[in-house]
């Protein structure tokens, strides 16, 4: 009988969690100096437009997104500049593929730093959430997908409250192509057609609204067939 694994030590703990800390407190820092200048729209386009011509143009614009996705900074200028600069079809691939590695990254670096102090804090309150998690997540990880949250922040907190990697990787999968279509063409089209913005943005949020419904069909068929049976036994 092989003796009982020991989880990480206190001092472990700590000191990843301090590590993120000052990981995000680096970066909520960046937004103060002149990097943070460097991801305004206008410059990543000139930047990725002057690379246009090169093989691996693809390849930086992919590294540059995971980078800035994973370090918590705001992805729409890299969305937007990407989209405009390789086309919707080229850009829409492009961004999903970066978008799916961002996502990895970024959960990767909060479940490996902050996820084991959330558990020590939380001591076994943290296991029935879990569970619901994991009976009842992977619809509301597509839907987020769909609603204007920051990105890394969704990645962080799934991370944190602790679902499985394997199925937040398939609920990013499965939201990415049709959320990054959405997002990508009423982003590029609030920036091309300045004088039509308000009834673009009134069709992007009548188009996510239409998605978030359209997601919420099999929560609401469970709640529902849940109440018939309660009512049933009453």
């Amino acid at each position: 009988m092989s003796p009982p694994q020991e989880g990480p030590s206190k001092r472990s703990i700590y000191l990843r969690a301090g590590i993120f800390v000052l990981f995000i407190a680096g970066v909520i820092a960046l937004r103060w100096t002149p990097v943070a200048d460097y991801l305004d729209e206008e410059r990543l386009m000139t930047f990725l437009a002057d690379l246009r011509e090169f093989w691996w143009t693809p390849l930086a614009f992919i590294g540059l997104f995971v980078a800035v996705a994973t370090a918590g900074l705001p992805v729409t200028p890299v969305v937007l500049a990407g989209a405009a600069v390789f086309g919707f079809v080229k850009g829409v691939v492009l961004i999903t593929v970066a978008m799916a590695l961002g996502s990895g990254t970024g959960f990767f670096v909060a479940n490996l730093l902050g996820r084991d102090l959330v558990l020590h804090l939380s001591g076994g309150r943290l296991r029935h959430i879990e569970k619901i998690l994991d009976q009842h997540a992977f619809w509301p990880l597509i839907q987020v997908r769909f609603m204007p949250i920051p990105f890394a922040m969704i990645n962080y907190g799934a991370a944190l409250a602790g679902v499985q990697p394997a199925k937040f990787m398939l609920a990013t999968g499965l939201a990415l192509v049709p959320s990054t279509v959405v997002h990508t063409y009423f982003l590029t089209s609030l920036l091309e057609q300045a004088d039509r913005r308000p009834i673009i943005l009134a069709q992007y949020i009548a188009t996510l609204a239409v998605f978030n419904a359209l997601i919420s069909f099999p929560q609401i068929r469970t709640w529902w067939r849940y109440r018939q049976k309660k009512a049933q036994e009453s």
